[in-house]
């Protein structure tokens, strides 16, 4: 993925509704490099797994990439969530942090260890030449799904990267076989 980027820098690697502009390739990896730095800081490290108070903004979609590219798994948690939910998820995962966007998310008296993100705070980062963003195994763990079935008690499913890549393997392959269908007119 790296690799696809870096062959095109200003290619589009993100483009949000409601956010004026895209984010390219090579904002994208600087970005992805200075969230592993904030990462870092926290004392997370590869394989460790956080959570994603997810607010569908720009933020939060750049921190999964990011987290994805340094091995470090995630979970989405809705931002709905009341804290009692928030707990037992954190019971069940055993995220070591929960990382929220916004400065006004800071006070937001989650009973669980929390970070905040903003973006627009991180000291911009020229990805160095060569950069090489941590060994990532087909079989470590990329990121867990949540379901709460009939019980309503959170269950938690992991997706390893080979689980991830295989699906988008097979969405890319359907969406271009989706293509060629003729319309009928």
């Amino acid at each position: 993925m790296v690799e696809k980027f870096l062959e095109n820098p200003d290619g589009c690697a993100f483009e949000f509704p409601g956010f004026e502009g895209k984010v390219s390739n090579q904002e994208a990896l600087s970005l992805a490099v200075s969230i592993g730095i904030y990462l870092e800081n926290l004392g997370l490290v590869q394989g460790e797994i956080v959570a994603i108070l997810h607010d569908q903004s720009r933020d939060a979609y750049l921190a999964q990439l990011a987290l994805f590219l340094h091995g470090v798994p995630y979970v989405i948690v809705d931002q709905e969530s009341p804290d009692e939910r928030l707990s037992r998820i954190h019971l069940k995962v055993g995220f070591k942090v929960m990382l929220v966007f916004g400065r006004e998310m800071v006070s937001h008296g989650l009973p669980v260890p929390t970070a905040s993100l903003c973006i627009e705070d991180l000291p911009p980062v020229e990805v160095p030449q060569g950069h090489i963003f941590p060994q990532i195994l087909c079989t470590d763990l990329a990121y867990i799904v949540l379901t709460s079935g009939s019980t309503g008690e959170p269950k938690a499913v992991g997706i390893t990267h080979l689980n991830l890549l295989c699906f988008v393997d097979w969405a890319l392959r359907r969406s271009r076989s989706v293509r060629k269908i003729p319309s009928r007119r």
